[in-house]
């Protein structure tokens, strides 16, 4: 029978006669589409929750610094996650942290371009590969082992903020380690539920706004409110509950021991383009000395200059070096001078980026960077795209400065980026902190905010004061609670005053340091070893 004649006949079933073309020949094709539209709609959805999740993740910290959207912004990367399969849910955490990455760091183009003297399309195409590299490819890991998660059943939210514990752990730890923009800096703004970073370090406080981030998701995808909702809400309630009370207690107390001592930052807001000219060089010493000699007759006894303030090698630049030494030796203060030094390697001179202590006109100590910024400072392709000097030979080890305070612990720049650095310099004894830096580089105003509140978490970790003077801002005395109790304004000249009390308290995490990352990593291994041996589901809620 052909076409035509199974489209008039029919089939008598009962009472109901049904058309014989739909009972032989139903279309293969129907079902087949109907799929395929839901399968692209899924996927559409998904891109725009992975939209969602980046856009608020970057607009909880400056420039936007809308930081209370943190507490949400995981929540529609993980309502993707649990309903996709795990190649695609990487790729929804690929667009998550490409979005953040380029929200958090809208000047990195700019300051490419002019690290490389170079402007187009190679600009803008190393940047992505850096926000890829150095935070995507995080996101994506971390959504790619929640849609595995959930595929074998419910996940509840604390298992969530593990799995969160240990990306951001790998990721100031791996290869290329990469501490920018970690969740709970974005916290910093108000740090009472940072407090917990004397514990957990940084770590733990992006944890915990992953947690409550994921019990918000449970109300849209009930893969993610665990096997027992109720006892999983519960738990997220005692965490969330017992951090802010800490942190209230930790606010109203402090550890440290002796008196305080009147301390001042020099900001000398030098130009950039007359920094490390031959004409000029002197004329900037001349400026910071200036700032300094009001901050002694201020009374500070502490005296510290940006990174870099001595822009001419003090070692071989002796009439320099002698106009330093015989205008400071009658002001009875500690200078902490950032600058350029020279150490001899394998019989050769080499520059070091260095922080002297000079007291009573002489150089009476140093600390050399320890660890270097790529490109910038260590050889990594920089001499691909253009001329560049010889890489600076790192520090063997931090060196702890003694002056008439105390033992103080320098962290350069981007050394106090990273917990673990500033943690040893806390164990080695340091009873202050000095973070010299030079965010002009930058050229932007939002990267020199976030690092400031990128340092202001190592405050909390060790309960130091951390003292941190900048080449043009911002310069800022920051207390053990971190909280930013004195601040310069950026761009301009200026002296920052404020009183600093040098502490030996060992909080939690600066005597464990890293060994806290294996709480979370036992509950997630555990948890995996279980859902290892229970089959995926066929399909998602």
């Amino acid at each position: 029978m052909g076409w035509a004649g199974r489209a008039s006949g029919s089939i008598r079933r009962g009472r109901t006669c049904v058309p014989e073309a739909e009972s032989i020949e139903p279309d293969p094709l129907r079902p087949a589409s109907s799929l395929m539209r839901i399968a692209r709609s899924r996927n559409a959805i998904a891109a725009l929750l992975a939209v969602a999740s980046g856009v608020l993740y970057g607009a909880s910290f400056p420039p936007l610094d809308w930081w209370p959207v943190a507490w949400i912004a995981l929540t529609p990367l993980c309502i993707a996650a649990a309903r996709l399969d795990p190649a695609r849910a990487a790729i929804a955490g690929l667009i998550t942290g490409s979005i953040a990455g380029a929200l958090v760091s809208p000047w990195l183009p700019g300051m490419v371009g002019d690290y490389f003297l170079t402007r187009g399309p190679m600009v803008w195409l190393a940047s992505l590969a850096a926000w890829t590299l150095c935070g995507s490819l995080y996101f994506a890991a971390f959504a790619a082992w929640l849609s595995w998660a959930t595929a074998r059943g419910s996940v509840a939210p604390v298992l969530v903020g593990a799995a969160w514990w240990l990306c951001e752990w790998v990721r100031v730890h791996g290869i290329v380690a990469n501490p920018w923009a970690l969740f709970g800096d974005s916290q910093m703004v108000w740090p009472l539920p940072a407090q917990i970073a004397d514990i957990t370090g940084p770590y733990g406080v992006g944890a915990m706004l992953a947690v409550v981030a994921a019990w918000w998701a449970g109300r849209l995808a009930p893969l993610l409110r665990g096997r027992k909702p109720r006892a999983a809400s519960f738990a997220v309630g005692v965490l969330l509950v017992g951090q802010l009370a800490y942190g209230f207690i930790r606010m109203q107390f402090q550890a440290e021991s002796g008196e305080h001592v009147r301390v001042a930052l020099v900001q000398g807001a030098i130009p950039r383009d007359r920094r490390f000219v031959a004409q000029h060089i002197a004329a900037n010493l001349d400026q910071h000395l200036e700032l300094t000699r009001q901050a002694a007759s201020a009374g500070a006894t502490l005296v510290a200059w940006p990174e870099l303030a001595l822009d001419f090698y003090i070692e071989d630049d002796a009439v320099l070096r002698e106009r330093l030494l015989v205008e400071t030796r009658g002001m009875g203060i500690d200078l902490l001078a950032g600058g350029l030094g020279v150490r001899m390697h394998d019989g050769k001179p080499r520059r070091t980026n260095s922080v002297f202590l000079v007291r009573d006109g002489g150089l009476r100590d140093r600390h050399d960077k320890v660890r270097l910024m790529p490109f910038s400072e260590a050889a990594a392709f920089g001499a691909w795209f253009r001329d560049a000097p010889d890489p600076i030979l790192a520090g063997v080890a931090p060196i702890l400065l003694p002056t008439r305070m105390g033992e103080v612990g320098v962290a350069i720049c981007s050394e106090a980026m990273y917990p673990e650095s500033v943690r040893a310099l806390a164990r080695a004894g340091a009873e202050i902190l000095v973070a010299p830096s030079n965010d002009d580089w930058f050229g932007s105003r939002s990267a020199a905010e976030q690092q400031l509140r990128a340092v202001s978490m190592r405050a909390i970790e060790t309960r130091r004061f951390l003292l941190r003077p900048t080449s043009s801002g911002y310069t800022a005395l920051i207390d053990p609670q971190g909280r930013v109790v004195g601040r310069a304004p950026f761009g301009v000249p200026a002296m920052l005053y404020g009183d600093a009390k040098p502490s030996r308290t060992l909080t939690p995490y600066a005597r464990l340091g890293e060994l806290t990352a294996l709480l979370p990593l036992a509950v997630v291994a555990l948890d995996a070893r279980q859902r290892i041996r229970r089959p995926a589901e066929a399909t998602r809620a």
